[in-house]
């Protein structure tokens, strides 16, 4: 067993010393090109506000117009007589929808401002 580990040790030896040396080398730099990388990095962001806005009451559509219109026609037809029936009905519907349209606009003017 002696034999053997005087013949295994010099061998480790040398193995480690293989690994222990050195090397350095110098050369000449007989060219530069510059490199030039644009990175853009996009990160997700969230942004809060608070926004006012108006909430009037009137709905947009134009039902309470049409409905004005018939009740008014409905009216008109009533007072008039003879060929002026026809004026009378034309006139009370316009007239009929312009109230529904000035009453829808006095209500949206009562709405709030929301935030």
């Amino acid at each position: 067993m002696q034999k053997q580990s005087l013949i295994f040790l010099p061998l480790l030896l040398a193995t480690q010393l293989s690994f222990a040396g050195s090397y350095t080398d110098t050369a000449t730099v007989t060219s530069v090109d510059k490199v030039y990388r644009d990175h853009t990095m996009r990160e997700p962001y969230q942004d809060c506000y608070i926004k006012e806005f108006y909430q009037g009451n009137g709905d947009g559509s134009a039902t309470n117009e049409i409905i004005g219109g018939i009740f008014g026609g409905l009216i008109g037809n009533q007072f008039g007589k003879g060929s002026g029936k026809d004026a009378a009905t034309i006139a009370g519907t316009l007239l009929g929808a312009s109230l529904a349209h000035d009453d829808e606009l006095a209500q949206a003017k009562t709405g709030r401002v929301v935030s």
